[in-house]
């Protein structure tokens, strides 16, 4: 009777994610300023809007161009507050959904510090790390098997690369003779701790070329997957 309650419950929570989720949009569109150094020039501001600011003005020729997006996050936004905009993909993800988080911008513009951050200042994959074990050991203390796994690939010169093997040889070539068996491999991980150590091997082993910007800027795209 209890195990029915529970499911029940369960059913109610995921359905009321779902359509917040679609109430929000499937697809968002967030921008986060950089800090920029006192001494720079500013070309973009950000309008009075309140909280939560979908506006944010480009200067340029004595003209102010606006532009718009689901969210733009100011440079006094914290990490917690972009998490919490995408956390109810993260949710969604766990409730078995497809959900991807795509970090776009050029050399610097701080993809790096959003999406993985630093101990004092974790980003959206730790924190979303953190949120998907935590549903995981809940599932498991209801006696609800789930397995977390994942893969780290990169995308350089137009070919794949598989960062989880140790080896030089990393390149992806998907065989046709059975194409619904994984091209890549993947780790089944247990924890948040063990997750990110992988993850950190997996960057030590990306592309790396030194720019105006940066002396070991990576090369590539890097596409971290989980699996539940």
């Amino acid at each position: 009777m209890l195990q029915n309650l529970l499911s029940l419950n369960e059913n109610a929570r995921v359905a009321m994610n779902e359509q917040l989720q679609k109430l929000k949009g499937n697809i968002r569109v967030f921008c986060r300023l950089k800090p920029t150094l006192d001494s720079s020039a500013r070309c973009i501001e950000v309008p009075p809007q309140g909280d939560f600011a979908r506006q944010l003005d480009l200067l340029s020729g004595g003209k102010r161009v606006p532009f718009y997006f689901e969210r733009v996050f100011e440079e006094k936004s914290s990490q917690l507050e972009v998490f919490e905009e995408v956390e109810g993909f993260i949710q969604s993800a766990f409730d078995g959904n497809f959900v991807t988080i795509f970090a776009y911008g050029q050399t610097c513009s701080g993809k790096t510090h959003t999406l993985l951050g630093s101990e004092t200042h974790p980003g959206t994959i730790p924190l979303s790390l953190q949120k998907l074990f935590a549903e995981k050991n809940a599932r498991d203390l209801a006696g609800i098997t789930c397995e977390i796994s994942l893969s780290c690939l990169e995308v350089y010169n137009e070919k794949i690369f598989d960062l989880l093997i140790e080896s030089p040889n990393r390149e992806v070539k998907q065989t046709s003779e059975d194409s619904s068996k994984p091209f890549h491999s993947s780790l089944v991980v247990e924890s948040t701790d063990q997750a990110l150590a992988t993850l950190a091997k997996a960057q030590v082993r990306r592309s790396t070329e030194s720019t105006a910007f940066n002396s070991s800027s990576s090369r590539s795209h890097f596409l971290f997957k989980i699996e539940i």
